[in-house]
């Protein structure tokens, strides 16, 4: 079996970032790293030509080292400060790592295998493992990618040279693209 890139989707945001210039659906509320995931996610849909919902064949992967750490911080700040009556139910759904993982797949009708991951490694680990899923017969394709973004509480970390980013993209088995196995050599999976 040979597992192939269908697409790709790289994001680096400017200031100017908006959501809206990639996905119409409107939001209640999303943090950065799950608005940065929409998009890359969207971007990536867009360059295969492909459109939700998927069958439970299409499986998601994301890994991220910081995810939703902003409004983790947010989350707990109210709690400490006001009690827990004073808590957004809102922002606890959205302050785990898995967060923009599961709105993902929310988004696009993705029911097949979901792989969140979290780590300094979590990119690498969620491609290898949307790999894996598709080679074991779990899916036959997988979006699968990473996404960090810019936060106060990300900043407390002390990571060198912080980025934000998000990049997806699309395997499938035995497809004519790219062959994983050689991006993966060539470090196509390393931000």
């Amino acid at each position: 079996m040979k597992i192939t890139i269908a697409a790709h989707a790289f994001i680096e945001p400017t200031p100017d970032f908006d959501l809206k210039d990639y996905l119409a659906t409107p939001k209640t509320y999303l943090d950065r790293a799950s608005a940065l995931a929409l998009a890359g996610c969207a971007l990536c849909f867009k360059n295969a030509n492909l459109e939700g919902p998927f069958d439970a064949d299409f499986g998601i992967a994301l890994g991220t080292r910081f995810g939703a750490v902003e409004t983790m911080r947010q989350f707990e700040t109210t709690l400490a400060e006001k009690g827990a009556r004073a808590v957004s139910p809102l922002l606890f759904s959205h302050s785990y790592f898995n967060a923009p993982i599961s709105i993902c797949a929310i988004e696009w009708g993705l029911k097949g295998w979901h792989g969140p991951f979290c780590g300094k490694n979590a990119l690498q680990q969620a491609v290898i493992a949307a790999r894996d899923a598709i080679f074991l017969g779990h899916a036959t394709r997988m979006i699968c990618g990473g996404v960090e973004a810019f936060s106060p509480a990300r900043q407390m970390s002390g990571e060198e040279n912080p980025r934000e980013w998000s990049a997806f993209w699309i395997l499938e088995k035995n497809g004519s693209g790219r062959d994983f196995d050689t991006a993966l050599q060539a470090g196509d999976f390393e931000m």
